[in-house]
């Protein structure tokens, strides 16, 4: 029997609030974690491991793939009041963070210390590789963070989704892989960033 394994995934998140519009990605886990694949290698019969689409939040407190990803999020901002049409509607602030976690004792701390470190250090060689990304490039920087953490889907809301529930199981996700995830996101950057302009007149 083929086993499954632990996928890592990044989920977007499109918010505005106070004149800001905020475009995340939060880091998930698709499928079963390393107990379940565990559970099922060992022949256990007492355990329904998570079915391999499922989404779920990363551990808070065991890495996956060597990395700490419970509420380690990318997080990117721009400016949405009226007044800016297209010159300030460029996203900025991009950076990778972690957002809220619940409790920080001093080994999870070294953990996301260790975390942002290493995924630093990748990421910086692959700007000596490739040069570095624009400051507004989310989806470039999406795409690099990816590669260096192996997260290999996106997944997001469809329009069809029960926005006002927190659990993924009662969500309508659409999972993409890594370079369709990519053009998805900047292909909302651009409805974002045009949404202003008036509408081009057919002859």
């Amino acid at each position: 029997m083929k086993l499954p394994t632990v996928k890592i995934g990044l989920k977007l998140y499109e918010t505005r609030a106070s004149g800001f519009y905020h475009f995340n990605a939060a880091f998930v886990r698709i499928g079963p974690d390393a107990y379940e694949i565990g559970a099922i290698a060992r022949g256990e019969t007492d355990i329904r491991p998570t079915p391999v689409t499922a989404v779920r939040n990363p551990d808070a407190d065991r890495p996956m793939n060597g990395f700490l990803l419970g509420h380690l999020q990318i997080r990117s901002q721009a400016d949405c009041g009226p007044d800016r049409i297209i010159a300030g509607r460029n996203l900025y602030a991009i950076d990778l963070t972690y957002r809220e976690p619940y409790s920080v004792d001093r080994r999870k701390a070294e953990l996301m210390a260790r975390t942002l470190r290493t995924i630093g250090r990748r990421l910086e060689r692959l700007d000596d590789r490739f040069g570095r990304l624009d400051s507004s490039d989310l989806a470039g920087y999406v795409g690099r963070v990816a590669a260096v953490t192996g997260a290999t889907a996106i997944v997001y809301e469809s329009d069809r989704s029960n926005r006002y529930t927190s659990s993924y199981d009662d969500m309508d996700l659409v999972h993409l892989d890594i370079p369709t995830g990519l053009t998805y996101i900047r292909q909302q950057i651009w409805k974002f960033q045009n949404e202003l302009l008036p509408a081009t007149v057919s002859r």
